[in-house]
């Protein structure tokens, strides 16, 4: 009899052992104690039921809440050692509501169906505040560039970057092609024969030309400011004012007419008419304007310098107006002297006529 107990005995340690290890194991609230020591304060992985089949035991089932009707956390007393000492912080839910604020804390952005979990780091339990653990509920994304800086912050986090690190441009004169490489990655390479529009239309047409080829032809007239001719014969017609560049100006005329001495062009003397008179005789043209011999003469005519030919003009001006002015000051000294004759002479004729 004793012997059959013992066998009972037996096997009812080993029946119910078996069973035991067989569970999913927690830790000892009561002793606070962990698995066996270990870190895990739930351990599922043990138990061979589970893991030995393909569909039982793999999963865990979340209480469902609905977070806006969530008044208040429970197990006062809260916040100290021995109970809730966190205040709930990392408390995981799965949420039911879509929309709204949570009923206790705050709430990021808005209530979605899923897994929420309580971030609390305040001492409080108010304090926290419900965040989604699902990456795909919060799309925050604030993207800003100042002065080559891309700052972007998600969910509350920044994070900043230069835009562009590294330019280069390649410009080919020779067929006007432009390439670009931004960040080691090199774009398109661009024709910029179509964006370059030249000031001279295209032959026979009132099309900008995108080339640097000038082609004059058929009339060989040339207009510039318009689309015709300002009258029959002409060869050029400008359509606004014309400015050109020269080494110099007759303002050393005056300079020298004055001073003796000009500094603005050394080698020029002011001739006076009698000394004109002279060279223009020998010479058979004015001084200081080129003669006609130093032209160079083409079957279509002389060629000669406009520029050169308006300096040596403007010249020759200033020079006949300072002879005008000499022969002016003559001309009133004359006269002058003319009133200071006839003064006398009329003081003579009464003295002859007071003898009689």
């Amino acid at each position: 009899m004793k012997k059959e107990i013992k066998h009972t005995l037996l096997f009812g340690a080993l029946f119910f052992g078996g069973m035991a290890t067989a569970q999913v194991r927690f830790s000892n609230s009561t002793m606070h104690t962990a698995i066996l020591n270990g870190s895990a304060f739930i351990d599922a992985s043990s138990n061979p039921v589970s893991n030995l089949s393909t569909n039982v035991g793999k999963g865990l089932l979340y209480p469902r809440t609905d977070l806006s009707t969530f008044k208040a956390f429970g197990g006062a007393p809260i916040g100290i050692p021995t109970s809730f000492p966190t205040y709930y912080d990392g408390f995981t839910v799965y949420n039911t509501n879509v929309g709204g604020q949570a009923g206790v804390g705050n709430t990021q952005g808005a209530l979605t169906a899923g897994f929420w979990y309580y971030d609390n780091k305040s001492n409080t339990i108010n304090g926290g505040t419900w965040k989604p653990l699902s990456a795909g509920t919060v799309t925050t994304n604030t993207l800003t560039n100042t002065v080559n800086t891309i700052t972007s912050t998600v969910n509350g986090v920044a994070a900043s970057a230069p835009a562009v690190n590294t330019v280069s441009n390649i410009f080919t004169p020779a067929d006007s092609q432009l390439s670009t490489t931004v960040n080691g990655v090199t774009g398109t390479i661009v024709d910029l024969t179509t964006l370059k529009v030249e000031p001279w239309f295209v032959q026979n047409s009132t099309t900008q030309a995108t080339t640097d080829a000038q082609t004059i032809y058929h009339t060989g007239n040339v207009a510039i400011g318009q689309n015709v001719m300002f009258g029959a014969g002409e060869k050029l017609a400008v359509n606004g004012t014309i400015r050109t560049t020269g080494s110099t100006y007759p303002d050393y005329v005056f300079e020298d007419y004055y001073t003796g001495l000009s500094a603005i062009k050394a080698d020029y003397t002011f001739k006076s008419l009698k000394e004109v008179e002279n060279y223009i005789r020998e010479n058979h043209h004015l001084p200081g304007v080129t003669s006609i011999k130093d032209l160079l003469k083409t079957k279509e005519g002389y060629s000669f310098n406009l520029t050169e030919l308006s300096v040596q003009s403007l010249e020759k001006l200033e020079e006949l107006y300072l002879h005008v002015i000499g022969q002016q000051k003559q001309i009133e000294g004359k006269d002058l002297e003319i009133e200071n004759l006839k003064t006398r002479l009329s003081r003579l004729e009464k003295m002859i006529l007071s003898h009689k």
